[in-house]
């Protein structure tokens, strides 16, 4: 392995890295934690033989804004086979979070078992009072096995609680509660690409996804109102860290659509008493079922068809958010047309005023994408 591999891919490219860096991070800082990598003799191997899947992930927080590294825990770089994939902590989402000022701070944390027995105490209260309580049981000697805190069956679920900025008339503090039970943690877990390989984040440091999966969704109760001058670099920041972060997933799966919903088809069942489909359907039309056996079709006159009933008029179109395939078609197409997840971000920020590509509506991503189209 020839030394400092990465020192020289990184110095190589170290004029298109500070391109991408966000103006409230030196590039000083930024290079020394991508040296670092060195240090890491499976990143360092993996790098050699695949310089690209380095210089992508460098990249990728660059343009995020994230640091690289345990020195932050803003993100890190992680080896799967010969690919190297740049991975959000959840503590690059609290920093970003408070640089765009939508929260002075955030909690996060997990609640294990025994957390809810005395001397632990634990309790969420939902509803007009949205509250969690937690007193973790310290005096619990399971506690003092590091194996039993990272091992998920002793974690009850995780919390994250963020507190908003004081507005001047305001006389109290405001709070942004969300706990996630084992479950929802479990389906996080269950879409992540990367759930099961060889250093995979979910089965080394299980309890710090757990409470990623907390903070992503708080993350989500925050009304953003649109960035400000101030602010505006760092929510487009935090726009590519949600990009980027949900490219480790796959797509959830559509609910299965119910049957007696307006305009489904009905259900394609097996007729009842032996009858074929084509004998119910020619029953429900009025008709004589088709001959069986040799029989002889008889002429016999069909029914009075009943008049159609009238038309319902149709409800006039709701202008949804989008979906996940519309977004990430956007997001595809823009990478088809050169344009910069930043660039597409900044647009439909000033022109819309969303924080983020997924709270566009159905007409407004069509108007984004006949300006992508637009674009050469």
């Amino acid at each position: 392995m020839t030394e400092l591999a990465v020192r020289k891919l990184v110095d190589l490219n170290r004029a298109d890295i500070v391109k991408r860096l966000p103006t409230y991070i030196t590039p000083e800082r930024f290079f020394a934690l991508c040296y670092a990598l060195d240090k890491k003799p499976a990143i360092a191997a993996v790098a050699q033989r695949n310089p690209d899947g380095l210089l992508n992930a460098i990249l990728q927080a660059a343009d995020a804004g994230l640091l690289i590294g345990s020195a932050y825990n803003h993100c890190s770089i992680v080896a799967f086979g010969d690919e190297l994939v740049l991975m959000v902590d959840y503590r690059g989402i609290i920093y970003q979070l408070t640089r765009a000022g939508a929260l002075v701070k955030i909690k996060a944390e997990c609640v294990y078992d025994g957390d809810d027995q005395p001397p632990g105490v634990f309790d969420v209260e939902l509803g007009d009072s949205d509250r969690i309580s937690h007193k973790p049981n310290w005096r619990d000697e399971r506690r003092r096995d590091w194996r039993w805190l990272y091992d998920k069956k002793n974690i009850i679920g995780a919390y994250a609680i963020g507190w908003l900025p004081l507005h001047e008339t305001a006389n109290q503090t405001l709070k942004q509660g969300r706990w996630c039970p084992l479950g929802e943690i479990e389906r996080a877990r269950e879409v992540s690409k990367n759930k099961d390989k060889q250093g995979s984040p979910w089965l080394l440091h299980y309890p710090e996804m757990a409470k990623k999966t907390a903070v992503r969704r708080m993350a989500k109760l925050i009304t953003v109102c649109g960035s400000t001058e101030e602010n505006k670099e760092a929510w487009d920041r935090y726009n590519v860290t949600i990009e980027l972060e949900r490219g480790q997933y796959h797509d959830e799966p559509e609910d299965t659509p119910i049957d007696d919903l307006p305009g489904e088809k009905p259900s394609k069942s097996a007729p009842k008493s032996g009858r074929t489909a084509a004998e119910d359907l020619a029953s429900t039309q009025g008709a004589a079922p088709p001959p069986q056996n040799g029989e002889q079709k008889r002429t016999k006159a069909p029914a009075a068809s009943p008049p159609p009933p009238p038309k319902e008029p149709e409800p006039p179109p709701v202008d949804d958010p989008i979906s996940d395939d519309v977004h990430d078609k956007l997001l595809e197409l823009a990478k088809v047309q050169g344009v910069r997840p930043s660039a597409l971000f900044k647009h439909i920020n000033e022109k819309y005023k969303v924080a983020a590509l997924n709270e566009l509506k159905r007409s407004q991503a069509a108007e984004v994408e006949k300006f992508l189209k637009a674009t050469t």
